[in-house]
């Protein structure tokens, strides 16, 4: 009978689902085993694959919090003579450095996947060195394939242990010595507290420094950028803008980053305009071609005297235009109402228009130029060369432009 089958299968299930459940007990009980050696150090190891992997039902295992650290300096000292995996984590005492990286821990977030958490990756990176494990006996690694359980027992003397990783140390030590000082400084950014008056000590090179580890957190950029404009420090803005951002703009960028990008740009172009348009703005603009959002967001908060420097600027360094400086151009054209803006403009189209004589985008550049143009500022041979731009281009914009500068040439 089919519902004889239905049954069979059910039971089927069923009996899965309780192996699945104890392999899941048995592998928490594995990835938290410890190597007792005195009361002072202690080691255990990790596979940090199955950590990111299985990392919600691991949250809920209190020992495996612990996982940076290939020794307890730290631990105080431990009541009773229970075993690590039967006494309560209560009975546990931890120095406050200890205590406060535990908390850490598990504030972040618990929907981690595998290696695709930038906190996780920065943990991984400096501490995979020190996690490496001899060859499991074959018979383990057979029973536990499908968890890659980890096999802690060791067989011979007790292993030496190994120096603590830099990250550890920092969380460990009562202070970061001078040459885990940026590594620091990188960890405390990615969980939001940068301390300011530190990094003002460090020199130029070491903030550089710090900006390049900083980079490959997407997490870490915009807490410093929001540091940075609190304090005010305009030696720090430089360096944020030529150190990190700029690189960050000129390399491919996902949609996550970019917008965490536009959202750093515009708040350093409002905390520190003149910064941004001569260490940021201007190198995006007479660079390869950026995107055009991220610039048009940051444009449009300067006001007018930085909009005139950045067009300045742009006319200093900027011998011909490309079709895609016509869309940067837009949030500049109230810089354009100086006459002499306005002219050296003019003369930079007139360089332009041979070859985007079809361009489109060029056309309709023309066309707001002509709108711009007030007839009475400017000299009569900058008018002429206007006219033959118009003349010579071929889009039905040119019509457009002749027709609006005829006009403004009428009312003078």
């Amino acid at each position: 009978m089919p519902w004889k089958k239905v049954k069979q299968k059910k039971v089927i299930l069923r009996k899965r689902v309780m192996k699945k459940s104890e392999r899941r007990e048995r592998l928490g009980e594995n990835m938290v085993k410890l190597q007792r050696r005195n009361l002072e150090t202690m080691s255990f190891k990790i596979t940090w694959r199955n950590f990111c992997c299985e990392a919600d039902r691991y949250f809920t295992i209190r020992p495996t919090l612990s996982l940076v650290f290939t020794s307890y300096p730290a631990i105080q000292g431990v009541h009773g003579r229970a075993t690590p995996m039967d006494a309560s984590w209560a009975n546990w005492k931890f120095s406050p450095t200890l205590h406060d990286m535990l908390r850490q821990l598990e504030d972040i977030p618990r929907n981690l996947h595998d290696n695709d958490h930038p906190q996780w990756n920065l943990l991984l990176e400096s501490t995979k060195p020190h996690l490496m494990m001899p060859e499991e006996p074959a018979e383990v690694v057979e029973r536990n394939k499908e968890e890659s359980l980890i096999h802690t027992s060791f067989s011979g003397p007790d292993p030496q242990i190994e120096p603590l990783p830099r990250a550890s140390q920092l969380l460990l030590s009562d202070g970061p010595t001078e040459e885990t000082f940026i590594t620091s400084q990188a960890d405390e950014t990615c969980h939001d507290n940068l301390n300011i008056e530190q990094l003002l000590s460090l020199s130029d090179n070491q903030v550089s420094e710090l900006f390049s580890q900083l980079s490959q957190e997407d997490s870490s950029i915009l807490p410093l950028i929001e540091t940075v404009c609190s304090s005010s420090q305009t030696r720090l803005a430089t360096l944020v803008c030529s150190n990190l951002l700029l690189p960050l703009f000129m390399s491919e960028s996902d949609e996550q980053r970019g917008r965490t990008l536009i959202r750093c740009l515009v708040q350093l172009t409002t905390s520190f305009p003149g910064v941004s348009v001569e260490h940021l703005l201007l190198p995006l603009l007479t660079g390869p071609e950026p995107e055009i959002s991220k610039l048009d967001a940051a444009i449009t908060t300067l006001s007018l005297q930085f909009k005139t420097a950045l067009l300045s600027g742009f006319l200093d360094h900027v011998t011909t235009l490309e079709e895609w400086h016509t869309s940067i151009i837009q949030p500049l054209y109230p810089a354009l109402q100086d006459p002499v803006s306005m002219q050296r403009f003019v003369a930079l189209l007139a360089v332009s228009a041979g070859p985007l004589v079809r361009s489109t985008r060029f056309g309709r550049l023309l066309e707001s130029v002509a709108r711009l143009v007030h007839p009475d500022t400017l000299p009569s041979s900058v008018i002429h060369q206007l006219n033959t731009i118009f003349a010579s281009h071929k889009t039905i914009y040119s019509i457009g432009a002749k027709t609006i500068l005829e006009s403004a040439l009428e009312e003078c």
